[in-house]
């Protein structure tokens, strides 16, 4: 193409651009009309949509350093040598605090306690959810909340006498229209018995006569919706802190709502801890009952044999072999409780009826050790019951665990098994040792020796009896200083700017429907009359 078609062509295009602004020009007035029409709905959107803000409110999701386990204590000085079971300390999963904190389960409490599950229409407003002053209030109780499962409509009608006319819709139902002379009204549904009384605390502005909706939803469905309206996130990858944010008109019903879900969040894992620790003191309260039976028996045993053999305490002439073997048997009674204490813990953990429950921590690892397989499988089997709060066994989250608790439950067999196998290694030395000892004493009775063996019978009970004292205690101190598990770092406020309306987005949508509307009338008009003289010409 040479130079001057390329000017020429470039002229055309400016006499075609100019052409077409000078047509849009002509037709000026439907650009007016549009715009003037425009402003209609922008005015109604400023006018009806009411000052909506953002609550916000922060949140430390506090770690449990105790895991779910006990420490040893000091009892007899043992439970030191094995690892069997992390001393403690647990992460949090930051990924499940908050799907629990959205969760439909945790949202529904929130709705019941807030009574957020019954929306009063504001009379003479758009879609005017109010909070504390509705003139009206619809009660219900639990048998007709579980039996609504779909939306109730009630149009209520109050006349200056006070006389009241009630709609009701539902899809379930079908449509009542009941008259009552006066409040309160006691309305009999198929579903149940509502009662419609005077709000004492209503809107005072608000009077007879007036009209108003009342609509009443599923639990469920309400918390769906604020599922969705809910804002939680983390601060980062590395911080247990989180950001809770919902949006609403009504400021006083969002600071409740945030105040109320944490609390109701950390109500239901305290009541979580609750239960496992009742659980662990259920296992060792059992456990003290047969402990003391058989320090009763070993108790009864020495006094038999003391009565049999006219014997108040051992002679004098062994008190030399007596010295030399008292570190000796010390062991061994440590060992043997160790032992026990071991055999205890298996027979639990081998019980099918504790397959999926939290083993309780009988053994620690040495101090400061952690990630023990015990705790290992108690922090899988508490995340198995959280995610069990909004999810159902038969889902895949909840079958994914029961493989991974199967998989770590091998492990914990193994770890015990060989705990035990080194115990009766190590107590079989030493009472190889005890045996070579007791061999010099050649003009020792035998029923000294029989002696002997009865009291450390009674020994080893008496420290296993210590051991199970000093669990009991730190499960029921534990109760005590159990920590709020959501710390409130700044309480719920109202943000200062308002998310709606916005001018902004009014302003823009007039721009928009200005430009647009006219130049698809102006180029759809003139497609037509080309379409029209074609078809003319044909």
């Amino acid at each position: 193409m040479s130079e001057k078609e390329i000017i020429n062509q470039s002229e055309n295009e400016t006499l075609g651009l100019k052409k077409i602004i000078v047509n849009y020009i002509h037709q000026w007035k439907v650009f007016v009309i549009v715009g003037v029409l425009s402003l209609i709905p922008a005015i109604l959107y400023l006018f009806l949509v009411p000052k909506t803000y953002e609550i916000f409110a922060r949140i430390q999701i506090q770690e449990d350093s105790s895991g779910g386990a006990f420490g040893l204590g000091e009892a007899a000085g043992l439970m030191k040598s094995f690892g069997l079971g992390g001393g403690g300390g647990t992460t949090v999963n930051m990924d499940d605090e908050m799907t629990i904190l959205a969760s439909n389960s945790l949202l529904r409490q929130v709705i019941h306690q807030l009574d957020l599950q019954v929306a009063y229409m504001k009379p003479g407003a758009f879609r005017y959810k109010m909070y504390k002053g509705s003139p009206l209030l619809l009660d219900f109780d639990e048998k007709t909340n579980a039996n609504i499962m779909d939306a109730l409509v009630f149009e209520v009608s109050v006349d200056k006498s006070e006389k009241v006319k009630v709609k009701v819709k539902s899809n379930d139902i079908g449509k009542y229209k009941l008259e009552y002379p006066s409040l309160p009204a006691v309305i009999e549904l198929p579903l149940g018995t509502f009662t419609l009384s005077k709000n004492a605390l209503g809107d005072p502005e608000i009077k007879a006569p007036f009209k108003m909706k009342i609509n009443v939803n599923p639990a469920s469905w309400v918390a769906e919706d604020l599922a969705e309206e809910l804002g939680v996130e983390d601060v980062s990858n590395t911080s247990n802190i989180l950001e809770l944010t919902i949006q609403d008109y009504e400021k006083k019903r969002g600071v409740d709502f945030l105040n109320t879900l944490v609390a109701e969040f950390n109500r239901q894992y305290e009541n979580t801890q609750k239960q496992n620790v009742d659980k662990s003191m259920t296992f060792i309260d059992g456990r003290i009952q047969n402990v003391i039976a058989e320090l009763d028996e070993a108790e009864g045993r020495i006094q038999q044999f003391k009565a049999k053999n006219g014997m108040t305490e051992l002679e004098y002439d062994i008190e030399f072999y007596v010295g030399q073997m008292s570190e000796l048997q010390t062991k061994i009674i440590e060992l043997e409780a160790e032992k026990y204490v071991v055999t205890m813990l298996d027979d639990y953990v081998k019980d099918p009826a504790n397959k999926y429950n939290v083993i309780p921590m009988l053994l620690s690892a040495a101090e400061g050790e952690k990630g023990g397989p015990i705790a290992t499988y108690n922090i899988a089997v508490i995340e198995r019951n959280t995610i069990l709060k909004s999810s159902k066994t038969e889902s895949p989250l909840i079958k994914q665990k029961d493989e991974q608790l199967d998989n770590l439950r091998e492990g914990v067999f193994q770890t015990i098994r060989n705990a035990h196998k080194a115990l009766e290694v190590t107590l079989a030395d030493l009472k190889g040792k005890e045996n070579q000892l007791l061999a010099k004493m050649g003009e020792v009775p035998s029923m000294e020796r029989e002696l002997v063996d009865y009291r450390r019978q009674q020994e080893i009970y008496q420290g296993v009896y210590l051991i199970l004292l000093q669990k009991r205690e730190d499960a029921a101190l534990r109760i005590g200083e159990m920590k709020e598990h959501a710390r409130i770092v700044d309480d719920p406020f109202v943000k200062q700017k308002k998310v709606a309306p916005r001018k902004l987005y009014a302003l823009i949508f007039v721009i928009l429907l200005t430009m647009v509307i006219p130049v698809a009338w102006i180029e759809g008009r003139k497609i037509f009359k080309e379409l029209k003289k074609e078809f003319q010409d044909s």
